[in-house]
């Protein structure tokens, strides 16, 4: 028999991720959407959000999510992962919220972090091709969070708005 592709065990669990993530959006009362060019570039959903009477509100969050059996713990209990600079740089240019969402399979949880402030602790920089950033697993993804994000998303598009059309 000729040699075909293979569906691995890694590649379920990351379906299941952004399923999980995008179950959680529908039942915080939010759309998504799973990035067209997939998570090869650096984000895997896109969450929209409605105010209370129903209504769009403008822009979007971006989701990356990462999902592995079991996701490595430093000293403080956060999950530790390695991302690739140019997503990071990606993201960072992008407007916030960027959300890094880790998926846990072995725990059926999740952890989540915004990359800004993720970023932010970075100690050095520097020019390496990867990063580490953490993610606290004790903060579950959740409609709670989603809503949070929507709150955060609306509070930057109104400062920006504001600066824009303000004399």
């Amino acid at each position: 028999m000729a040699e075909r592709k293979r569906r691995t065990r890694s590649h379920v669990i990351a379906d299941i991720g952004v399923k999980y993530v995008e179950y959680t959006i529908a039942r915080a009362g939010y759309t998504s959407v799973q990035a067209p060019l997939g998570g090869d570039y650096g984000v895997d959903v896109y969450m929209f959000s409605f105010d209370q009477h129903g209504y769009a509100e403008s822009g979007q969050v971006r989701i990356q999510v990462r999902s592995a059996e079991a996701f490595a713990r430093v000293a403080d209990g956060t999950a530790a992962i390695r991302v690739d600079r140019r997503h990071l740089n990606v993201w960072l240019a992008e407007s916030p919220p960027v959300v890094l969402v880790l998926y846990e399979a072995s725990t059926d949880t999740t952890g989540w972090v915004e990359v800004r402030a993720a970023a932010s602790k970075l100690e050095r920089p520097g020019a390496s091709q990867s990063v580490t950033l953490h993610a606290d697993m004790t903060r579950p993804f959740d409609v709670q969070s989603a809503w949070t994000l929507a709150a955060e998303k609306q509070a930057w598009s109104t400062r920006t708005n504001k600066a824009l059309y303000d004399d």
